[in-house]
């Protein structure tokens, strides 16, 4: 019984969730603020990902078709708050952050 326990809750450990805000201290980051707040508030990330999405909008009008291609860049910051506490990924589109994800378990940083 107990390790059929232990392994639903290892599992359910390993699922990525989503999340409405995220906690740097006492300071809040949620769905629509600006990367600088986010950098203000929570420092650098341990880990960043920039990538660019193309957009592609299609309009017919009679014989014509217009097509519109807006890139929008993506950014992935994850931060590790250590071995107590689960990482969190916020993902930004054009600077905005977009959502946030719970993660698996954080990890002690390496001393330096």
């Amino acid at each position: 019984m107990f390790r059929r326990l232990l392994s639903l809750m290892f599992a359910a450990c390993m699922l990525v969730s989503n999340a409405h805000a995220m906690r740097c201290g006492k300071a809040l980051v949620s769905k629509g603020d600006h990367f600088i707040e986010v950098l203000n508030k929570c420092g650098e990330p341990t880990y960043r990902e920039d990538y660019t999405e193309l957009l592609v909008t299609r309009t017919h009008h009679k014989l014509v078709t217009l097509e519109v291609v807006k890139p929008i860049v993506t950014t992935d910051w994850v931060y590790n708050f250590g071995p107590h506490q689960f990482m969190r990924l916020v993902r930004f589109k054009n600077g905005v952050v977009r959502g946030i994800l719970t993660l698996g378990a954080g990890y002690r940083k390496s001393g330096r």
